[in-house]
């Protein structure tokens, strides 16, 4: 989970509407309901935005929407890509030292 403001930092976007709203998860743009984003690339699906649920939609400069909170970035196929991989990877852990590692007398740092 993460707030829309900081998914729009992450992908170097800016948020219109709320920007505290929290997203769970990525869906397409027919699909997508409340906690998700999704993203509009091609003009030809603009109509889709009336119904759409999703809780933001990213899209590029000049988009103008009210009905929705907006991620606005240059390229929101990528922005898309970059936050499907933020909120469904987790981070990764350190292993820290492992039992039985061993460091040389010679070696230096």
């Amino acid at each position: 989970m993460a707030a829309l403001q900081q998914l729009a930092e992450l992908v170097g976007g800016r948020v219109v509407g709320d920007s505290g709203v929290e997203i769970l998860r990525v869906a397409p743009i027919d699909r997508a309901g409340e906690d998700e984003i999704t993203f509009l690339t091609n003009p030809k699906y603009l109509p889709l935005l009336d119904k759409c649920k999703a809780s933001a939609v990213i899209v590029t400069p000049g988009v103008e929407v009210t009905s929705t909170n907006l991620v606005i970035c240059s390229n929101p196929y990528l922005a898309f890509a970059k936050i499907l991989t933020h909120l469904q990877c987790p981070p990764l852990q350190s292993a820290g030292v492992l039992p039985g590692a061993y460091i040389a007398e010679s070696a230096r740092y």
